[in-house]
């Protein structure tokens, strides 16, 4: 609807069909489990981040917020996946990690993952980041959902839309925020669970086989009316 509205207020004196048809995601059989340590204990709790590369991503902001929950001596780590397609981004990213984790001791960087192996690596993670401020209907958000895991997510639109009560929101602009709500979640484990069973559950009202059949049921649809 976020972007159906976005794209009318442009093309508003142009007459034509719409219908809003969401992407599927691939079926997982999520393992909801509790997060795999408190603040201080020896098993980190481990963040991911699948995107590709780039300003608008947003991931060195999720890197000073998660440097910022390790000087709270909160054992965090974080693996960003994803394709470096932003070269000046990339080099500023990198240099970050250099000086905030020279050692790699709690930052991961990870290019792109075949799907299957994707969604193994995402189940197992404890909580997943999603810090875009310009999206569509971002596909990464919908497998974090699938996968079963509890998400503090970019407020920008159209993420509530999506995500709805599956997590904590936070401005991608601004470290702080991200931050607390990467912090609310490790906090309460019981409520990071629940995130974790609505996102499982949402997650299934997204489907290849009704996208496809929605899809083509449009064409038919708009054709017959030219």
């Amino acid at each position: 609807s976020y972007a159906k509205e976005k794209i009318l207020s442009i093309v508003k004196n142009v007459k034509c069909q719409t219908k809003i048809i969401p992407f599927g995601v691939s079926s997982l059989q999520p393992i909801i489990n509790g997060l795999a340590g408190a603040p201080l204990d020896s098993t980190p709790i481990r963040l991911i981040y699948t995107s590709f590369i780039g300003p608008y991503k947003h991931q060195i902001n999720v890197i000073h917020a998660v440097h910022k929950l390790r000087k709270k001596k909160y054992n965090v780590t974080i693996d960003l996946v994803g394709p470096h397609t932003d070269k000046k981004y990339s080099n500023r990213l990198i240099k970050l990690i250099s000086n905030l984790d020279p050692q790699r001791q709690w930052i991961n960087l990870t290019g792109e993952l075949p799907s299957l192996e994707l969604q193994k690596f995402t189940s197992d993670a404890d909580i997943g980041v999603f810090a875009s401020s310009c999206e569509n209907l971002p596909n990464i958000l919908l497998e974090m959902m699938s996968a079963g895991i509890p998400i503090a997510c970019s407020s920008y639109g159209p993420m509530p839309e999506v995500l709805q009560n599956g997590g904590e929101y936070f401005d991608p602009e601004n470290v702080e925020s991200i931050s607390k709500a990467i912090q609310l979640l490790i906090d309460d484990p019981e409520q990071a669970a629940h995130y974790a069973k609505n996102n499982a559950q949402r997650s299934s009202e997204y489907s290849w086989e009704l996208f496809s059949k929605d899809v083509f049921k449009f064409m038919l649809e708009t054709t017959k009316t030219q």
